[in-house]
């Protein structure tokens, strides 16, 4: 891995290619042709850090889907998930929350529509400064448009 590296998962034709450590901003025909998937060379799509690519070929013509990687595989590769994405599931995975915990964290959720800062999660009972420090590792509130 290098210091700036992103995670790229890959998905060709309903089989799961790879996740691919590349540079930040790399162009995605580089690391489809470390897959063995060289006909995407006129993409213009950059690599950034949990997104999957699912490439669909149909009647001789490949289509690209540009999503994200799942909240289990982010977590897997030790990437953090955006806190107001992530279901139960997914939080219980996390060390430190458990079921009633991830319980609270979607009651505070669903109260303030959305959290607009990992550190509201501050307001639930056992989550202090030493926890949050923590969590904050595998967390994230993207910063919502205006």
């Amino acid at each position: 891995q290098c210091a700036d590296c992103v995670a790229v998962e890959v998905i060709e034709n309903d089989r799961n290619a790879g996740v691919f450590f590349v540079a930040r901003g790399t162009p995605a025909h580089r690391f489809l042709e470390l897959a063995g998937i060289k006909e995407m060379s006129k993409m213009n799509i950059r690599a950034k850090n949990g997104m999957k690519l699912i490439i669909a070929t149909r009647s001789g013509r490949q289509d690209i889907i540009v999503a994200e990687m799942a909240n289990s595989t982010k977590l897997s590769l030790g990437l953090p998930i955006d806190l107001n994405q992530a279901d139960e599931e997914d939080l219980v995975s996390i060390k430190g929350i458990g079921p009633v915990t991830a319980k609270k964290i979607l009651a505070l959720r669903a109260q303030l529509r959305g959290f607009r800062d990992i550190r509201q999660l501050m307001q639930i009972d056992g989550i202090k400064e030493k926890k949050m420090m923590e969590l904050q590792k595998k967390l994230y509130v993207e910063k919502r448009q205006p």
